[in-house]
C-alpha cells in the first residue's frame, strides 16, 4: 500500500513539474514573439521617417557610382528625437539588414534594451564604447544579437555560405553617420572564439600592430569570395560581431569590411 502511495505521490510531483516547465516555456515563447514584434514595429517606423525614398532600392552597383549616389541619406534629427544615442545607420542589402545604430557609455545596455530604451531580450545593434564614430580609426566595431528571426545581426550567418556566383556589388555595406556617408566592402567573414579579442581591437600603438591586425583579417577569412580584397594599414575597417550557434555559445561570427568610398 505504501508503495502505491509513493508511486502516486511521485506521479503527482512529476506531473506538476511538467506542467510548470510547460507553462514557463510558454511564457518565454510569448515574450520572444512580443519582443520580436516590437522590434519589427520600431524598424518599420524608423525606416519610414528617417530614410528618403531613394534609399529603399535593394541593390546598387559600383558601375553606376558616377551617375547614382551609393550613399544613404539619413535624417538624424528625426532619429535622435526618438533616441539621442542613435549615431549611425547600416544597410547590407545582401542580408536584408537596414537599421539605425546606437552608442552609449555601457556596452551591456543594448544587449537587453531596444531602440526605445525599453527592456527587450533581442536588444539592439550598437557601436563599441571604445570606437570614435566621428573620427573613425583603423577599426570600428558593432555588436548585435544573433536573433533567430534574422533581426539585428541574425542574418549575417548567410555570408558564410556565399559562393563565387555573387558579384562584387553583393559585398557592399552602406554606413552613414552624422558626420560621413560611407560605403564599405566586405573583406573577411569567419567564426572565432569568444575569448578572441584581437578582432575588436580599437587602438594600435604602431604600424607593426596595425600590420598584425591586417594579417589577422586575411588569415581568418573563411569565405573565398572575399579573399581577393587588397588590404593595408591605411584602410579603415568596420567590424560586425555576433554570437554563432545556440544561446550561451562561446563562438562568435565576425564580418569585417574596408572603407572604399566616403562623402564628407
Amino acid at each position: 500500500m505504501k508503495f502505491f502511495k509513493r508511486t502516486r505521490y511521485s506521479y503527482i510531483l512529476l506531473l506538476g513539474g511538467s506542467l510548470f516547465v510547460l507553462g514557463y516555456t510558454s511564457v518565454l515563447i510569448a515574450q520572444w514573439f512580443d519582443d520580436t514584434n516590437k522590434l519589427e514595429v520600431i524598424i518599420k517606423e524608423t525606416r519610414s521617417t528617417a530614410l528618403s525614398d531613394s534609399n529603399f532600392a535593394t541593390k546598387f552597383s559600383t558601375k553606376q557610382i558616377r551617375t547614382v549616389s551609393p550613399y544613404l541619406n539619413v535624417d538624424f534629427l528625426k532619429l535622435q528625437s526618438r533616441n539621442e544615442e542613435i549615431v549611425a545607420w547600416i544597410k547590407i542589402p545582401l542580408v536584408h539588414l537596414d537599421i539605425p545604430i546606437v552608442q552609449t557609455t555601457d556596452n551591456s545596455f543594448y544587449l537587453t534594451h531596444d531602440l526605445d530604451r525599453q527592456k527587450n531580450k533581442l536588444g539592439w545593434v550598437f557601436v563599441d564604447t571604445r570606437s570614435n564614430i566621428e573620427h573613425m580609426g583603423l577599426n570600428t566595431t558593432l555588436y548585435g544579437h544573433n536573433a533567430m528571426n534574422q533581426q539585428m545581426f541574425g542574418s549575417l550567418k548567410k555570408l558564410l555560405s556565399l559562393t563565387e556566383g555573387y558579384s562584387e556589388d553583393e559585398e557592399l555595406i552602406q554606413f552613414t553617420t552624422e558626420y560621413h556617408e560611407m560605403v564599405f566592402r566586405i573583406c573577411s567573414v569567419y567564426v572565432t572564439d569568444s575569448q578572441d579579442w584581437e578582432y575588436v581591437q580599437s587602438s594600435f600603438m604602431n604600424d607593426a600592430s596595425k600590420s598584425s591586425f591586417i594579417r589577422m583579417i586575411r588569415e581568418k577569412n573563411q569565405v573565398a569570395l572575399f579573399a581577393a580584397n587588397s588590404l593595408s594599414i591605411q584602410d579603415k575597417f568596420l567590424t560586425l560581431s555576433t554570437c554563432y550557434g545556440p544561446a550561451g555559445t562561446a563562438k562568435r561570427l565576425v564580418v569585417q569590411a574596408k572603407l572604399i568610398m566616403k562623402n564628407s
